[in-house]
């Protein structure tokens, strides 16, 4: 970006840290993609999913939002 213009961040500066991260967040063994099916469990076990990733994803995203809405600000 080469300019912040406007009331949308007035405390912001060109080239500012908004967001650090702490590396002590990360996983030792972080990798850049995980992949996976449920082809061997179906398989070996019978199992199913009983709902698609995009509704898997919604309550995720769903309960990440309402824990953030309890963390005091």
């Amino acid at each position: 970006m080469a300019a912040i213009t406007g009331d949308n961040a007035p405390a912001l500066r060109v080239g500012q840290a908004v967001v650090r991260i702490d590396p002590r967040d990360f996983r030792p063994t972080e990798v850049e993609a995980l992949l996976g099916g449920h082809s061997k469990s179906k398989k070996d076990l019978g199992w199913v999913p009983e709902i698609t990733l995009d509704e898997m994803v919604q309550e995720m995203v769903s309960h990440d939002l309402s824990k953030a809405r309890q963390i005091p600000n």
